[in-house]
């Protein structure tokens, strides 16, 4: 009996451990006085700059009645939500600062309307990737299991429009055109040169900080970012936030013509699949933190579906894969600008 009891209690310790809510309270930055206190130069002369904690440039200080003394007196204790994740024995897994799903804009070279980047907040978290085995239409690579993602990321709003990529890349190789429809018959190779372009402009301005870098989101990310840590197949219903095999009239859309998701992304299921850095392979059966892949492959992972795929192929767990250097008016791609020192490492590029 008493081995029986025994059993129970570590059990239900283990459970304890391994559960997961969030808690939130404001908080009060006084980020001016911490960098004067930083052991790191470079992290007191980003602060000092106007630079918020995720590494991007701080709304410039605005010209108007204000001296710059209350303008910088204002800058100088700024209330903000902060978030922690604890488990069921009282422990804190995850301290983050930042509304999950604001909204910031980087600018892109002039050259027409289209200018700005924009990209949601996505916070740090737990959630289970894959799908169960009561869901419909589930494919036998699609293994549940619990993955952490420790540091959070920026994800772009909507896919890369040709109006976006235009402006850092020579030619347009879309077969349906249009300034505000996806990008599409672009290779992984070719979302990841953008990319690099995208991240060296915008360390010419400043607008991020060294270190920070776009890049294509891992499966983990991405799915994380879809889901905002839910169940189920979709966001929402499909014929509401997807763009697929019966609804597409055979052909790309708009961006963000469907209902985004909780935190604000849109186009995540259908109007084209996006790819991402992951080499394909199984999924582990154990919890994992910040999951990469494997370290090697023959195909690349695309999600999310798009235009000319059934329902089933936009599921939040379904996994698209081919080799990187196929293109196909089915396919484009989203971003994520985050911190190298974060759990996320690049898959190698070759």
């Amino acid at each position: 009996m008493h081995r029986y009891f025994g059993f129970g209690y570590r059990e239900d310790h283990e459970q304890l451990k391994n559960s997961f809510f969030e808690a939130r309270r404001i908080v009060t930055q006084e980020w001016v006085e911490a960098a004067a206190e930083s052991d790191s130069a470079d992290k007191a002369r980003e602060l000092a700059t106007g630079f918020d904690e995720s590494g991007v440039l701080a709304e410039p200080l605005q010209s108007g009645n204000q001296t710059r003394e209350q303008q910088t007196q204002e800058h100088r204790c700024r209330e903000e939500p902060e978030y922690q994740f604890l488990n069921g024995l009282g422990e804190v897994i995850i301290t983050y600062r930042g509304t999950p799903g604001s909204r910031k804009q980087f600018q892109l070279p002039p050259g027409n309307a289209a200018t700005i980047w924009a990209a949601r907040w996505i916070p740090p978290g737990r959630f289970s990737m894959g799908s169960s085995l009561f869901e419909s239409d589930r494919e036998s690579d699609e293994v549940l299991h619990r993955v952490t993602l420790t540091d959070g990321f920026f994800f772009s709003e909507t896919p890369c429009t040709q109006a976006q990529w235009s402006l850092l890349m020579p030619h347009n190789p879309s077969k349906f055109r249009g300034a505000n429809l996806p990008v599409e018959q672009v290779s992984w190779e070719d979302a990841r040169e953008f990319a690099r372009k995208l991240t060296e402009f915008h360390h010419q301005l400043g607008l991020i900080s060294a270190g920070w870098s776009w890049d294509l989101p891992t499966e983990a990310q991405w799915e994380y970012a879809c889901r905002v840590r839910k169940s189920g197949e979709f966001h929402g219903p499909i014929d509401s936030v997807a763009w697929y095999q019966l609804n597409s009239q055979k052909r790309t859309h708009p961006v963000g013509t469907r209902q985004p998701n909780d935190w604000g992304l849109q186009d995540m299921h259908g109007n084209v699949a996006k790819w991402c850095l992951d080499w394909y392979g199984q999924y582990p059966f154990e919890a994992v933190n910040h999951p990469v892949g494997q370290p090697f492959g023959t195909f690349r992972v695309y999600r999310g579906g798009g235009w000319s795929d059934a329902a089933r192929c936009c599921r939040s767990a379904y996994r698209g894969r081919s080799v990187p250097d196929f293109r196909s008016s089915n396919i484009g791609f989203s971003l994520v600008l985050s911190d190298p020192l974060s759990g996320r490492r690049a898959a190698p590029t070759h």
